[in-house]
């Protein structure tokens, strides 16, 4: 299922998924929050509220849907924020969404947990996995979008990202610390 050529694999998800959403004018203003100083406490707080539902960090607390994010700490803060503000630009390989419509005419969407000759176990939000028999298959393809929907800047403020660069850029868990 996964596109071994990371060059085709780029150009694709350009082509396939929309390039002016907008996503770019969010990311530029919260620039900002690069150069403010984070509190890791309330970034802690920041990830638990809106990332520990999807993400785990070095295999720790929160849900394992999405990346871990305890390597992430090597990143630039930039890099790491472009990749919060605008999640399908850079898709982790295997958290891509595919698209199954079955010869009985049900779609099922997902990530690809497992594959065998046989069959595909998707996996949904909140941990759910569907086993589908091959044979049932009418339709497979990858949407060439994250699983990590759009939008956390309604939910989190400038200074609120800065908290959770500096939380994410420890690269551990410390919730059970404190």
């Amino acid at each position: 299922m996964a596109q071994g050529n990371a060059a085709l694999k780029a150009r694709s998800r350009l082509l396939l998924t929309k390039k002016d959403d907008g996503r770019l004018a969010v990311v530029k203003a919260y620039s900002p929050a690069l150069s403010m100083t984070g509190n890791i406490g309330n970034g802690r707080n920041v990830f638990q509220k809106n990332c520990s539902t999807c993400h785990q960090i070095g295999g720790k607390s929160g849900t394992a849907y999405g990346p871990d994010l305890g390597t992430i700490r090597n990143r630039r803060p930039e890099s790491i924020m472009g990749d919060i503000l605008n999640p399908n630009l850079s898709i982790a390989d295997g958290f891509d969404i595919w698209s199954i419509e079955m010869h009985a005419g049900e779609a099922v969407q997902g990530l690809i947990a497992t594959e065998s000759p046989t069959a595909l176990t998707i996996k949904n939000y909140g941990g759910q996995e569907t086993v589908i028999a091959r044979s049932n298959i009418k339709s497979l393809k990858a949407l060439g979008m994250s699983v990590m929907p759009a939008g956390l800047e309604n939910q989190i403020s400038q200074q609120e990202m800065a908290d959770l660069l500096l939380y994410l850029k420890q690269g551990k868990d410390e919730t059970a610390a404190h």
